[in-house]
């Protein structure tokens, strides 16, 4: 239940705290007093939109803080869950910044405004006239009836399953799109692999091919010119090794005599090697060198067909051609498994929709049975608020496939004549009519919703006398239950709570404030005398309220 609200910065509201009791609790104030300041400032606090307009001075933050005790409080599991300190009470505060930006809380920790809005709607409901318009809602239909039914962990597998069910269908329409699309480009991509298969690519080749195309092309000069060279280090006259090798065997006549002589000699040996190993590369490589224009001419054919794959492809390297080439056997893999997959996906489709059906049916089932007690009551009590001949029925349809609350379209039917067949309710019903309906369902709903405070906000607006005194019992009565608050502006209402709240304006220096105060007995009298009579309170009004206070007492 609502423990109390604090409201600091806010529209007309400086600074202000009032604490709530469990029961029926009233809240008057003339027009523009500021009780729908005080709604909207509980909306800001469980999670309604901010912007910085509300701000009462811009050079402070606005801030609103409700707090919440047993009963009704979400599981410790939510907490848990959402890494939120788990306390004896729940702590939902709202800031809104200068900047226009605003942060959510629960207890001290941050929170998304999503979290903090669902969290609000689990604890309080707050019950306008805008909100009659509910009745036409097929949502808020089913709602009410699986809540009289107890529906909600049916419907909670329920909506696990459809969810479950919609991801099925969507994948094998993916599949089978896919699929399609493959078909078509099956030809294309076909034909692209086996020309890069076919190509027998190789990575580093190009590399390699265009090295030994420079040889081939360059031959003949290549040949002359390493010949030469092996002249020059191995001929039989005037080489560079003979030369060598008579300087190795003058130096070792040298070794005993000169110092240095044993170093020269050691890189004398080392060049030799080196010139001997060089020798023999060359000849080799020239052993190896021929011109050869068959070879050359297939050289050139296969790299004008790397070439050619390169260009097409829009790559410069092979080993990305390699890449390409097996992205194209994976989607002709992928092609061929299609049917498979789809196959697959059917199948655990029709299982879904088979456990889907089942879910649906019992929804269906515990609905049918929860109408004719909901029809009962529900003309029952509206008899007793005014509306002697009114029949409430609901009207049951299968929809053409499961939707997200089941395969059932419900529609409330209502008629106040008994000469005349009960029609959708948005067309048949008056607003007083479709308020009385509504806190008809509340009152009904109250014991089975699971939020512990609900909020009438001028509900009674368009009612008086015999009408607002059976209102205002059924809403002490639900009070039994719950704890029920009251915004009204009729004085058998008012005099009905347990604790009466006065919402009032006051001037100071210019500024208007709006500020509230409980009222003790006499304050309730006189605020009661006041809304039966106006400004001018005269003895018999006095009498009539103290009257009404002490019938509804």
């Amino acid at each position: 239940m609502l423990r109390s609200l604090t409201i600091s910065n806010y529209i007309l509201i400086e600074n202000l705290h009032i604490d709530f009791s469990s029961g029926f609790t009233t809240m008057t104030g003339e027009t523009g007093a500021g009780k729908s300041i005080i709604l909207g400032a509980l909306a800001l606090a469980t999670g309604e939109r901010a912007d910085n307009s509300q701000i009462l001075n811009r050079n402070k933050k606005c801030v609103v803080e409700a707090v919440f005790e047993k009963p009704g409080l979400p599981h410790p599991s939510f907490f848990e869950k959402n890494q939120i300190d788990c306390l004896p009470e729940l702590i939902l505060r709202r800031e809104i910044l200068p900047a226009g930006t605003s942060r959510a809380f629960i207890n001290d920790c941050p929170v998304t405004l999503a979290l903090l809005k669902e969290t609000g709607r689990s604890v309080i409901d707050v019950h306008s006239q805008h909100q009659n318009l509910l009745l036409n809602s097929n949502v808020f239909q089913l709602n009410v009836i699986d809540s009289l039914a107890g529906n909600q962990k049916l419907n909670d597998q329920y909506s696990a399953s459809y969810r479950q069910y919609l991801q099925l269908r969507k994948t094998v329409e993916e599949l089978k799109s896919k699929q399609e699309q493959s078909l078509k480009d099956k030809d294309f991509i076909l034909f692209q692999y086996r020309q890069l298969d076919e190509a027998m690519l190789k990575e580093g080749e190009k590399e390699e091919l265009e090295q030994e195309q420079k040889i081939l092309e360059n031959a003949e000069d290549i040949i002359g010119s390493l010949r030469l060279c092996s002249e020059l280090l191995s001929g039989q006259s005037g080489s560079v090794l003979s030369g060598l090798r008579e300087i190795r065997s003058q130096l070792s006549k040298c070794v005993t005599h000169i110092k240095q002589a044993g170093q020269w000699l050691e890189r004398t040996e080392t060049a030799l090697i080196d010139l001997r190993d060089l020798a023999d590369e060359i000849e080799t490589t020239t052993g190896k060198t021929e011109v050869n224009p068959a070879r050359l001419e297939k050289v050139n054919e296969r790299l004008n067909l790397l070439y050619s794959l390169l260009m097409k492809h829009k790559e410069k390297e092979i080993q990305n051609l390699i890449r390409i080439r097996d992205e194209y056997a994976l989607q002709l893999n992928e092609i061929e498994n299609y049917t498979e997959a789809i196959n697959g996906a059917e199948t655990a489709l029709h299982a879904e929709t088979e456990k889907l059906m089942e879910l649906a049916g019992r929804l269906s089932k515990k609905r049918h049975q929860a109408v004719s007690s909901f029809t009962f009551k529900m003309t029952t009590m509206a008899a007793g608020l005014g509306m002697p001949h009114a029949r409430i029925e609901c009207r049951i349809k299968p929809l053409a496939e499961p939707g997200p609350m089941g395969t059932d379209e419900l529609r409330f039917l209502f008629s106040s004549n008994p000469q005349t067949a009960p029609e959708d309710i948005s067309k048949s019903a008056s607003g007083g009519e479709l308020s009385r309906i509504m806190l008809c369902m509340k009152s009904l709903l109250a014991g089975s919703s699971h939020i512990p405070t609900l909020i009438f906000d001028e509900i009674d607006t368009g009612l008086s006398g015999e009408i607002a005194h059976k209102m205002s019992m059924m809403m002490k009565q639900m009070a039994g239950t719950i704890q029920v608050i009251a915004i009204t502006h009729l004085p058998q209402i008012a005099a009905a709570g347990n604790e009466h709240i006065l919402v009032y304006k006051e001037t100071v220096n210019n500024e208007s404030h709006t500020s509230l105060k409980k009222l003790e007995k006499q304050e309730r009298i006189q605020e009661l005398a006041r809304m039966l009579s106006g400004k001018k309170i005269t003895p018999a009004a006095l009498k009539n309220a103290e009257d009404l206070l002490k019938q509804t007492v």
